[in-house]
């Protein structure tokens, strides 16, 4: 049975593993006037929002509903998925995790570096299992991060705080805030062999709509040499 051989890098999580199931889309939905959307209460439970490793059902269009107003122009503005020309229904929700990935620009600008290819790399995330009711191509996933809103502390009579740096500078005072940055819609599911799956294994896996492939890795100097930009689609 042909399996796809694909080329992959190191990224910022590190490769992806034999045996690992990962949402993979070439294009991503990041530099909307919306974005981002801060995290407080849950809408639909009223429950707090908290940081979680796995996947978790989210109400798209509630979600949405917390945005800012948008006030940009732009040529795909009447595709954005958030701008509530088209119900979004139940989307999946992933956290980032800071480890790798301090703040959401290192995925972002991860995601618009060039690959082996000449393309952009896009987003690739590992899943433990198919959430039930996901649809590849269908099915929009957001990703959220601690440090997905940042803004000036402010003192009780909502003037700006600064503090003296190392340099002996005045630097203003930065907060974070958890929130939603960035969404894509999977284009595929990626099982990474391990080599040892019998013909019978990866046909079962393709009649579950995933796609088996082969890694070959490819080291080099820096995946940052030469940033391409990743089209941004609804």
């Amino acid at each position: 049975m042909s399996i796809e051989t694909v080329i992959d890098v190191e990224r910022g999580c590190g490769w992806r593993q034999p045996g690992g199931l990962y949402l993979v889309a070439g294009h991503y939905a990041a530099d909307c006037g919306r974005l981002p959307i801060p995290l407080h209460v849950c809408p639909t439970c009223s429950q707090g929002i908290k940081p979680s490793r796995g996947w978790t059902w989210v109400d798209g269009d509630a979600l949405c509903e917390q945005a800012l107003a948008c006030t940009q122009t732009q040529p795909l503005c009447g595709r954005c998925p958030l701008g509530g020309h088209v119900a979004l229904g139940r989307c999946g929700l992933l956290w980032i995790g800071e480890r790798y990935y301090p703040t959401p620009h290192e995925l972002l600008r991860e995601a618009t570096a060039v690959g082996p290819m000449g393309t952009a790399l896009g987003i690739s995330r590992r899943i433990a299992a198919i959430p039930k009711g996901f649809v590849v191509g269908q099915t929009r996933v957001f990703l959220a991060h601690r440090k997905a809103i940042q803004r000036q502390t402010l003192d009780e009579a909502g003037r700006p705080c600064y503090e003296i740096n190392k340099q002996g500078e005045w630097k203003p005072i930065i907060e974070h805030q958890a929130g939603l940055f960035a969404s894509f819609v999977p284009q595929a599911i990626h099982y990474i062999c391990r080599g040892d799956e019998a013909d019978e294994e990866l046909s079962a896996l393709r009649d579950r709509g995933i796609t088996p492939v082969r890694v070959q890795r490819m080291e080099q100097a820096s995946m940052w040499d030469a940033p391409a930009q990743a089209e941004a689609v609804a």
